[in-house]
């Protein structure tokens, strides 16, 4: 079997774990929560993810390229696009919970927007590190985190099954697994390409420039 149909093989189980996990997690939030707590929790996190998308500027899509190229210096590639990522996710989320706290929401949602804004910031940052296994086809790095991830939220959620935890119960587990599924990516990334965090304000703005078209489809997308 090629390197391309076991990392597509891979993928396509990891999808399917998944997708039948998140079904039971939905199902048991949907139970514990009840109809107007879980319509917070989701509000929480689609709020939040208008930000997401206006922060993503299209550099994963960017890293990818870049990364791909004959003799390309993937360490600084990385390496500064993450570090844009993570500047333009600063902005972008101090906005949305400035924003937040100044809409009519109840207060549950206005604390949960601000617990959630950091594993938002963890989901962005695995997505652009995804990148690196997809330039060097070890896709099952990034399967394995994600199904440990959701493992470990299943897992959490089923703790609290016999008690009343409250809407922010739920939110901080996010942010927990989120943490986690970072710390995951990172590590193995780390095993393919040694980057860490770079200012190149002279590369932020090519990249930037590049990355403009995509970043303003991604908008027309999310509106």
């Amino acid at each position: 079997m090629s390197t391309i149909a076991a990392n597509f093989n891979i993928a396509v189980l990891s999808r399917l774990l998944i997708g039948g996990i998140s079904l039971i997690i939905v199902s048991l939030l949907t139970r514990m929560l009840g109809p107007v707590e879980f319509g917070y929790y989701s509000l929480i996190f689609a709020y939040l993810y208008i930000f997401y998308t206006l922060a993503d500027l299209g550099l994963y899509t960017v890293l990818v390229r870049e990364i791909s190229r004959p003799d390309a210096a993937e360490a600084k590639i990385v390496s500064n696009i993450l570090s844009l990522r993570l500047v333009a996710l600063a902005g972008w989320l101090a906005v949305g919970i400035g924003l937040s706290q100044l809409l009519p929401y109840p207060a549950p949602v206005k604390h949960g927007i601000i617990i959630a804004a950091g594993a938002t910031v963890c989901m962005a940052l695995v997505q652009v590190l995804t990148g690196i296994f997809q330039k060097h086809l070890r896709l099952f790095y990034t399967s394995l985190a994600d199904v440990i991830t959701r493992a470990l939220q299943l897992g959490l959620i089923a703790w609290y099954l016999h008690e009343q935890p409250g809407l922010l119960t739920f939110v901080w587990i996010v942010l927990a697994v989120e943490i986690v599924h970072l710390l995951l990516t990172y590590w193995f990334a780390r095993r393919l390409v040694g980057f860490g965090l770079a200012i190149d304000i002279t590369y932020w703005r090519r990249t930037l420039k590049t990355a403009l078209p995509i970043a303003i489809s991604l908008v027309f997308v999310l509106l």
